[in-house]
């Protein structure tokens, strides 16, 4: 008899909690026998058997487990979904065992380990996580999946809630078994099947002896598999659609199709034929379509024994006729002396179905163009982007550019405008942005001047007592040679802005700041690995402190974090930052920002996070945070929130993300989200929050600042973020180039993410120790308007002009 599995799967339909038989579902009275061997289904990979068949978004499936031979006190049979048939897939399991308890176990991401509620569940557990029972259920639902337990096919108890898992729609759904003992088969046997009629089985992974289903369909003569896949090469009137047959059922050959139709249409189009004698993937193109239509298509597989399989029905919408994509190039606005917001329209998309807009601009006169970053858009309109960098007054021509996913382009006509005149304000975030403030700050304070760069000279300066100012005379990297410069006493600032270019650079050493009031600005440190293993940072705020800023540092080469807010501390900022390249050698400690707990109103602004694995920021128990206009690039994680935190996230970018195992923000706080993108790649279906609350306004946030559009942040930050932005050291502009250029992998294999990433490891692997030159020179200080003079050199330093 033909079979098609998809004529028993249309009827089946979700039941509801206390009835084993599901309406509108057969039960399967007769007893299924499944043997398998193998070492686990357990660990980074599985050995059993699997008797299966493919399932699609929401399920519910019962059986009743009635023999588990004891092959090992932890062989296992049950219900198993499967993200894939790999043998390190994605999966969870509702196992019944010989000598424990049944329980639920799962693989969160493929070839990690496999946790269950016997072990660590964590928040999966329900009602102890196990039970002596041996009927089991799984129900899917959306993204949660719920594993229940019963002792008589009636009364449920729910034993497990997985929602962390970001498992695909499709996947396979089954009976797994293992004799947990290599070499030995375990027999199982199962009845009263519901919810699914399975098709095919075959072995996880290599086992010594291969696996057996016995008194089921499917299992003697397994039925042919196919599954829908996706659709390439998408014209106005042909598409080329794809399709996996994972299995020939017992055939020998099976002649593979795809079936087609306008989506309002009652019958099916069928498409050439393939005829294929080994399981693969294959694909046909299929013409003679109508342009800007809704079509549906599934894949079908005919087995030369009679058997048949239709995969899941998939959508696609053919192209418009293709024209020519138009831009039109509009205005710009809100010129200053070294920002301007250009603005363009998209006026047709030319049969594409979207767009990547952006601007070209440059200095009049010039012959080569600058591009902005792009936008992509799906739909006619305008669209602008605020440009910053520019050079003080000077004549600038601009035109709106488009490049079309179908590979067409358009340029808009070319506009100008002029810079002013002047110094602008530099970076669009001010040192006073977030909760702290200089209040203490005027014209009384007493002025040290570092004339020559030493540890000894530059730590009295931190130690004085008093209101105070430290300004250089001279430039250079100073070797701290593992020592630490620490301001102990309140306060101070540190206008590292008031050196001669290209600034100052402290290796090999640590900066922290151990009192209150205090400022630290356009200072570099990069700290290395001479100096131990981990739990070393470049720079940090102590325990405690309170009032506190980090303007225009750049941090590097931390082995614990780079830059780090200290416990109990209050009203500290970290604007204009830019961190970068935890070291990944001690393994994981190539970190950003820790929040420490009980940190309250921390505000970490306009910086910029690049190749740090993880903690960008991390937040700690009982923190309260400001995360504004940050551009976090290749890294596995951004924020990890605990208990107790909670966070403003506002016009943040996140680029180059390697690992998904978790949401970009996740955690057990709360936050509050605003005008955020994820890209390249993008989230592609992907979470961006998992938090345990997401707050409808933000928990904290400073007076008077309005973030910028997070479309303006990479440009911004890359040109303002760190100690010197008007000059560059080597190691700073490498890491904004592979920023600007896309140019890391961020296809890292997800076992060992961080230590298989571009993520150096050591200050050699980096390319060693900054040795930039210095200079000097004789500041003459002002009687008067001494933090406005401060804020020149400030400007200066981020913009060449100024000081």
């Amino acid at each position: 008899m033909a079979h098609d599995r998809r004529t028993f799967l249309r009827a089946i339909a979700a039941g509801s909690i206390g009835t084993v038989v599901l309406g509108g579902t057969a039960t399967a009275a007769s007893t299924l026998t499944v043997k398998g061997s193998g070492t686990d289904i357990w660990n980074e990979a599985d050995e059993g058997h699997y008797y299966f068949t493919d399932v699609r978004g929401d399920f519910d499936v019962t059986v009743h487990v009635t023999n588990v031979e004891d092959t090992d006190g932890w062989a296992k049979a049950g219900l198993l979904f499967r993200e894939s048939l790999a043998s390190d897939a994605k999966n969870a399991m509702v196992r019944t065992t010989p000598g424990n308890e049944s329980s639920f176990s799962w693989r969160a991401n493929t070839g990690d380990f496999t946790e269950s509620t016997t072990s660590d569940g964590g928040d999966v557990i329900r009602n102890g996580g196990q039970m002596d029972a041996n009927w089991q259920r799984l129900i899917r639902t959306d993204d949660t999946l719920r594993a229940y337990l019963s002792t008589d096919g009636s009364d449920w108890t729910l034993i497990a809630e997985l929602s962390s898992v970001d498992f695909t729609t499709d996947g396979y759904l089954g009976l797994g078994v293992t004799s947990a003992n290599s070499g030995t088969l375990c027999t199982s046997e199962f009845t009263d099947l519901a919810g699914i009629t399975l098709t095919n089985n075959r072995d996880l992974g290599s086992p010594e002896i291969s696996g057996s289903v016995s008194g089921g369909t499917g299992g003697n003569d397994p039925l042919p598999l196919v599954s829908t896949g996706s659709v390439s090469n998408v014209g106005a009137t042909s598409v080329t659609l794809s399709a996996s047959l994972a299995s020939l059922g017992n055939a020998s050959t099976a002649d593979v199709s795809f079936e087609y139709r306008e989506s309002d249409a009652t019958s099916w189009n069928s498409s050439e034929t393939q005829t294929l004698s080994s399981s693969g993937s294959f694909e046909i193109e299929v013409s003679k379509l109508t342009n800007e239509t809704d079509y549906e298509y599934r894949a079908v597989a005919n087995a030369s024994d009679g058997d048949t399989d239709t995969g899941f029905v998939e959508t696609v919408t053919t192209r418009p006729p293709d024209t020519q994509p138009i831009v039109s190039t509009e205005t710009a606005s809100d010129v200053s002396s070294t920002a301007a917001t250009l603005s363009g329209s998209l006026d047709d998309l030319g049969g594409a179905f979207d767009a990547d807009v952006f601007f070209e601009y440059r200095q009049a006169g010039s012959s080569s163009w600058t591009a902005t970053t792009p936008q992509n858009l799906s739909e006619t309109g305008p669209f602008e982007q605020t440009e910053f960098g520019l050079v003080n007054d000077t004549d600038y021509e601009f035109r709106a550019a488009l490049d079309a996913e179908d590979g067409d382009t358009a340029l808009g006509e070319i506009a100008t405008f002029v810079t002013a005149e002047g110094v602008s304000g530099g970076s669009y975030v001010d040192y006073e942005d977030g909760f702290a403030d200089v209040s203490w700050f005027d014209d009384s304070v007493q002025v040290i001047k570092i004339q020559s760069l030493s540890v000894s000279d530059i730590q009295a300066a931190l130690d004085t007592a008093g209101p105070r100012v430290v300004v250089f005379e001279e430039s250079g990297v100073l070797d701290l040679e593992n020592q630490t410069l620490e301001i102990t006493e309140p306060n101070c600032w540190v206008a590292g802005q008031t050196a001669p270019a290209p600034g100052i650079t402290f290796t090999n050493g640590f900066f922290q700041v151990d009192a209150d009031d205090c400022i630290v600005q356009h200072v570099r440190v990069f700290r290395g690995d001479e100096s131990g293993g981990e739990g070393t940072d470049p720079m940090n705020s102590a325990d405690g402190t309170q009032n506190v800023i980090f303007d225009h540092c750049t941090a590097f080469w931390g082995r614990d974090e780079n830059l780090s807010v200290g416990y109990d501390s209050t009203d500290t900022t970290l604007s204009n930052c830019f961190i970068a390249e935890g070291l990944e050698d001690p393994e994981e400690n190539s970190n950003g920002t820790l929040i420490g707990d009980g940190a309250t109103n921390v505000a970490i602004m306009g910086s910029l996070y690049a190749k740090n694995n993880d903690r960008n920021p991390r937040h700690k128990d009982d923190t309260d945070a400001v995360l504004a206009n940050n551009l976090t690039y290749y890294f596995d994680k951004a924020s990890w929130m605990s208990s107790g935190a909670t966070a403003a996230i506002v016009g943040c970018g996140y680029i180059g993300r390697f690992d998904w195992s978790d949401a970009v923000v996740w955690g057990d706080g709360s936050a509050y989200f605003e005008d955020n993108f994820v890209t390249d790649p993008g989230l592609d279906g992907r979470a961006f929050q998992n938090v345990a609350t997401e707050l409808s306004s933000p928990p904290q946030w400073p007076n008077g600042f309005e973030a910028m559009p997070a479309g303006d942040v990479e440009s911004h930050n890359v040109t303002y973020a760190g100690a010197w932005p008007a000059e560059r050291i080597d190691t700073e502009k490498r890491v904004l180039d592979e920023l600007r250029n896309r140019s890391l992998d961020t296809d890292v294999p997800p076992d060992d993410s961080a230590a298989d990433s571009d993520i150096p490891d050591s200050v050699s692997e980096a390319g060693g120790y900054p040795d930039h030159g210095g200079a000097t020179h004789s500041l003459t200080i002002p009687d008067s308007g001494l933090q406005d003079w401060l804020d020149q050199q400030a400007i200066g330093a981020e913009t060449g002009s100024g000081n």
